[in-house]
């Protein structure tokens, strides 16, 4: 769970994973420390320390993704998402991770492939031009894997 310290309707400081193990009393300035960080209601609300309200975030789509941030609502901090465009950094990231998973679904394609090729007991000319083929599609798709160059999957 994560806290943030509210003071005057107003998110102040970073966003706290889990409680602190001490906060300073808004009204005195006075730090407490509880023991065993066994915060009671009352001293979280004498430091302003208030969980965040967790929303779903919304699907990103083929156009939008949607940034975080907290609001206070109704004097409770809330996560709040703002649609906006992709970037031209994150569309390239999407599309090589999309590469990347096509190489890697190809290769497993391939290992049933060779497999049934290497029990031909004599394969045919055809057989064995085809397999060249495909063996030197196999090795570009591995060797664009160990560089990461995955701005293809040809």
């Amino acid at each position: 769970m994560t806290y943030v310290i509210v003071k005057a309707g107003q998110i102040v400081g970073p966003e706290i994973y889990g409680l602190p193990a001490a906060a300073a009393r808004l009204d005195t300035g006075a730090w407490v420390t509880p023991p065993d960080r066994a915060w009671t209601p009352d001293l979280l609300a004498a430091c302003g320390i208030v969980a965040v309200t967790v929303t779903a975030r919304p699907a990103d789509t083929a156009t939008t993704t949607s940034d975080r941030s907290l609001t206070v609502v109704a004097g409770v901090p809330t996560e709040t998402w703002t649609p906006r465009p992709w970037t031209t950094d994150e569309l390239t990231a999407r599309t090589v991770a999309g590469d990347e998973t096509t190489l890697r679904d190809r290769a497993t394609s391939a290992l049933a492939t060779n497999t049934t090729y290497l029990a031909l007991a004599t394969p045919t000319n055809a057989q064995v031009v085809a397999q060249v083929k495909a063996l030197t599609q196999q090795v570009n798709a591995l060797i664009r894997l160990a560089v990461r160059a995955l701005d293809s999957t040809a």
